[in-house]
């Protein structure tokens, strides 16, 4: 019986399958965080996570290639593990490095390649109809209730400096309120527990890059 697996080999399943259902179960019934799972094993649990634009989305090529919007990472002194703060892993990009956040600290790079390429439907691109299709009950929540679906951030989809000003000024603004736990996300706790909570705060650009997916699915549906 599924419920007798070992316990990654439920969570494996359960991802595999993309049921969200059975996926928050898991995470409701065993508190999972993903605490110290390597980049490469987090990737296989979370289905869709591509660090390039699908080729059947593509309006035009990209200049700048897969890895291009990390830099070089912090120094991680000892304890420093994916238990730690996201925030802890930032560094701002300068002139001459890319910086590096917590999507380069798992190595999901669609996000921070979109800055690199300075369009955050990049990072939908990436996402794909898969992804949508495997989560659309929860993003749509999430988008709805942060108000991406209003037809003034409509407006900004396609303006990379706007919508990065506006993703900047929210989270300076509103998602630094203590009530949004930004200082206490996880690098994978904040991924898994966005699914269930809609709180996804990695890094300045992590708000743009959804502002631009949330209102191109609204487009689209209609």
């Amino acid at each position: 019986p599924f419920w007798l697996k070992p316990f990654w080999a439920q969570v494996v399943t359960v991802y595999r399958k993309s049921d969200l259902s059975a996926m928050l179960a898991i995470h409701a019934l065993w508190g999972l965080t993903l605490a110290a799972v390597p980049a490469a094993f987090a990737k296989l649990l979370l289905p869709g996570m591509k660090n390039t634009p699908l080729e059947d989305l593509l309006e035009h090529p990209y200049s700048q290639p897969e890895g291009s919007g990390c830099g070089t990472p912090p120094y991680k002194p000892p304890g420093f593990d994916f238990t730690t703060p996201a925030v802890k892993f930032f560094v701002p990009a300068s002139a001459t490095d890319a910086g590096w956040n917590g999507f380069c600290e798992m190595g999901w790079t669609l996000c921070p390649d979109a800055v690199a390429n300075q369009d955050y439907s990049y990072y939908w691109r990436g996402l794909g109809p898969d992804w949508v299709r495997r989560a659309w009950m929860v993003d749509s929540q999430y988008c709805l209730n942060n108000g991406w679906l209003k037809p003034e951030m409509a407006r900004l989809v396609r303006n990379f400096t706007a919508l990065k000003a506006k993703g900047e000024e929210l989270c300076r603004e509103k998602y630094s309120a203590p009530k949004y736990h930004m200082s206490e996300l996880t690098v994978y706790g904040g991924v898994v527990k966005a699914s269930a909570t809609a709180i996804l705060h990695k890094a300045l650009h992590a708000m743009a890059h959804d502002f631009s997916y949330s209102s191109y699915d609204a487009d689209a549906a209609g």
